[in-house]
């Protein structure tokens, strides 16, 4: 089984779209003999922040010298990102061989007459019979969509899980209130398992609250906790937390990456607290912290031409990028590359990024959910800023290197769909 005829077959399951609920998941992970529940588990859930906090504490782990197992998704341009340990992706032969396990499950399940797994659910199937079989120390599971019924939700007894932040995104799916959202996220809670939140308001907190109750967990909230931003520019932030006067550095560009550090700081600290048989220095948080990388999230690609992507997609997404881009480029003309999916909040989106962009050109991802650049057009339109349509991303691309260059503009600014995001940055990199 090849490494294309393990993506094929993934692929042939995409047909049976993104459905929530474990019961297929339950069965198949039956069937492979729960791997989930023999490791060690950090479950990460959140509307934004969730991947960079997953990456933080990955490599603070692999810092501290433990085996560390890292599931996130979606990958930007290779398949095998989104599982990884310690730092190195799954490799071929591994991929091929796991992915045949989980595949023949797969096939007696249908003869037995239950549903096929979706694609997400059987990936989700691989990277934790990988871990299982690797004997990771730590798995860091980055939740897909919501929580309550997102197949990394298989397991039942994580050490810690988090919910990095709560906001609007997938209401179709999630819940058009906070507190909806909220009521899915909280989903993940487990009876007697810490949990840390961030960023999250009055509404959403009550429902966190009720479910912590009913689950006797206890509750971490470090929303209110400061943060003392002390020097934030393109070589990385330099922060101070409240409570100690210890300064931590983080290369990972955005003021906002900040919050997503102290969300794997207080996880660190929990797990240091449980009895694990895992401690971390904080020497070792220090350079785990600033050895970190996300791709994806405002990374700086270029700069001759000045290029920087950022998978901003939903409307905290655009505000926090928006807060980026005029920290970090203050007067600088700002030509933005964006592209989305349809079945995301467009509108407010745009009106963020409309706040710090000179100019637009609109695009298309290349996924069957994307908004067409017609439709995309019409909504930029509104905010009285030049926009161009250049469907294809080489060409948009190309366009924007070239209006650069030309000092019509100073900054391109890829943004929006992850899948656009990493069709470009394999251009420039």
């Amino acid at each position: 089984m090849q490494n294309n005829v393990a993506e094929e077959k993934l692929g042939s399951l995409l047909k049976f779209g993104s459905k929530l609920g474990l019961e297929r998941m339950e069965v198949l992970m039956d069937m492979l003999g729960n791997p989930q529940d023999k490791i060690n588990v950090v479950h990460v859930a959140g509307t934004n922040g969730k991947g960079s906090t997953c990456r933080f504490l990955s490599s603070i782990l692999r810092e501290s010298g433990y085996m560390t197992g890292l599931f996130t998704s979606p990958a930007l341009t290779d398949f095998r990102e989104r599982i990884e340990i310690d730092g190195e992706l799954i490799s071929e032969e591994d991929l091929n061989a796991v992915s045949q396990r989980v595949f023949e499950n797969i096939e007696i399940m249908k003869r037995r007459g239950h549903d096929s797994p979706t694609e997400f659910e059987a990936v989700t199937a691989i990277a934790y019979t990988y871990f299982y079989e690797k004997r990771v120390d730590v798995a860091i599971m980055e939740v897909g969509l919501g929580g309550r019924g997102d197949s990394t939700n298989i397991v039942k007894n994580p050490m810690v899980c988090a919910i990095t932040s709560i906001d609007f995104d997938h209401v179709d799916r999630l819940g058009s209130r906070l507190g909806e959202i909220a009521y899915e996220k909280a989903g993940i809670i487990k009876k007697n398992v810490p949990v840390v939140v961030n960023l999250i308001g009055e509404e959403a907190r009550a429902v966190i609250e009720k479910v912590c109750e009913t689950e006797t967990a206890r509750l971490v909230d470090i929303s209110k906790e400061p943060i003392k931003i002390i020097s934030s520019n393109l070589e990385g932030t330099i922060f101070e937390l409240s409570k100690m006067p210890v300064r931590y550095k983080i290369s990972m560009l955005g003021r906002y990456q900040a919050e997503n550090a102290k969300t794997a700081i207080k996880i660190c600290e929990i797990l240091n607290e449980q009895n694990f048989n895992i401690r971390i220095s904080r020497e070792d948080m220090e350079n785990g912290l600033e050895k970190a990388f996300n791709k994806g999230r405002f990374e700086l690609c270029s700069k001759d031409p000045m290029v920087v992507i950022d998978g901003a997609h939903n409307a905290a997404g655009g505000r926090a990028l928006a807060e980026s881009v005029a920290n970090y480029f203050p007067g600088e003309k700002i030509l933005a590359i964006i592209g989305v999916l349809g079945d995301k909040d467009v509108e407010s989106l745009i009106k963020n990024i409309a706040d710090v962009a000179d100019g637009f050109i609109v695009t298309e991802p290349d996924n069957d959910r994307r908004l067409s650049v017609e439709d995309l057009q019409r909504t930029v339109s509104k905010y009285g800023k030049y926009v161009m349509a250049e469907k294809i991303p080489k060409n948009a691309y190309v366009s924007a290197v070239r209006m650069v260059e030309q000092g019509e503009f100073d900054v391109v600014l890829v943004c929006g769909s992850l899948y656009l995001i990493g069709e470009i940055r394999e251009m420039i990199l």
